[in-house]
């Protein structure tokens, strides 16, 4: 499957990003004040990844349906000058976020819709010392808002 950024939104929003859980909303709104200066646009709910499609026959509108549905998901893709990052926000942070936020990275790499380097980023409203350790241990940006 391709990855499917949806549209783009301005780096000021006004709304709720679209599907956007309530506990990361107040989490990326913290984030924004500071993440989102040099933003060039930014994407939410990004399908990245294959989705096996259990029978070919069915309709168009279902196929969509499904792969909408069964697509693992980036929270945020924010695109800088100069740079991508692919952001999850975690309410509670703990180490499964590391997994996710590595799985999004590997199928963004596989493909990369926009063509420049990419960060991977946790957002959270909490500290964790072995997220910290783990996250800068392999390159994954970790902030806490």
């Amino acid at each position: 499957m391709p990855t499917d950024l949806g549209r783009p939104f301005s780096p000021i929003i006004t709304r709720v990003p679209p599907h956007m859980s309530p506990e990361d909303t107040p989490i990326y709104r913290r984030w924004a004040v500071t993440g989102l200066k040099n933003a060039l646009r930014q994407y939410f709910d990004v399908g990245l990844g294959y989705v096996e499609v259990p029978d070919r026959s069915l309709s168009p509108e279902i196929i969509k349906s499904w792969i909408r549905i069964n697509q693992k998901r980036a929270d945020a893709i924010v695109e800088y000058e100069d740079h991508v990052k692919i952001v999850e926000f975690r309410h509670e942070v703990t180490p499964n976020a590391i997994g996710r936020i590595l799985t999004y990275g590997m199928l963004w790499k596989d493909d990369a819709v926009i063509e420049k380097p990419y960060k991977l980023l946790i957002v959270s409203n909490r500290y964790d010392k072995d997220v910290d350790h783990l996250a800068s241990s392999i390159g994954i940006l970790y902030e806490v808002v």
